[in-house]
């Protein structure tokens, strides 16, 4: 079974929808100017914010921080697929660059496990992005206990995750 035939049969039928989109498939060297002005923003706003009353810290993280890190999660997603700088390597070093203000570093192993989601798409065991069975009963289906699995997705991508990657192989994996 071809593991990543979904992607390429998807890109195919957007290409042959709208060709245009073709010229976005390549870096776009905007996106490293704008994340590097929001990687200083988070930190001068840390720096402002010492020694402020904990209700302002509370107000600036959520009205300020949560879109700044959102922003950043998106580049890291952007460096994963070579789109901010054009080489691999220059794209990891930058996806590091872009976690530097998160709590939790993982640009390292979302882009591993992002890949790996996109070739093994679906595919418990190798699909991060899909709950490890553990996973499921413990979180449940509802909508609360989903919510914290995703929360706790940083954590599993960077330290959970290899463990069961390791024992599953695409031909065990199911």
């Amino acid at each position: 079974m071809d593991e990543g035939r979904f992607h390429r049969e998807r890109r195919a039928a957007i290409l042959r929808e709208r060709p245009e989109i073709k010229r976005l498939f390549r870096p776009d060297l905007r996106t490293a100017w704008i994340t590097t002005a929001v990687v200083s923003c988070q930190f001068a706003l840390a720096a402002a914010l010492t020694g402020q009353s904990w209700w302002v810290i509370l107000i600036a993280a959520y009205g300020v921080g949560a879109f700044a890190t959102h922003y950043l999660n998106v580049v890291m997603h952007e460096c994963a697929h070579n789109l901010v700088l054009g080489t691999t390597p220059r794209n990891k070093a930058f996806s590091i660059f872009a976690n530097l203000p998160a709590l939790v570093p993982g640009a390292m192993g979302f882009r591993h496990y992002h890949l790996l989601h996109h070739r093994f798409l679906g595919r418990r065991g190798l699909d991060a992005d899909v709950a490890m069975e553990w996973e499921a009963r413990l979180f449940g289906r509802r909508p609360f206990g989903k919510f914290v699995w995703l929360l706790a997705q940083p954590f599993t991508y960077t330290i959970l995750h290899p463990l069961q990657v390791r024992a599953a192989s695409p031909s065990t994996a199911g």
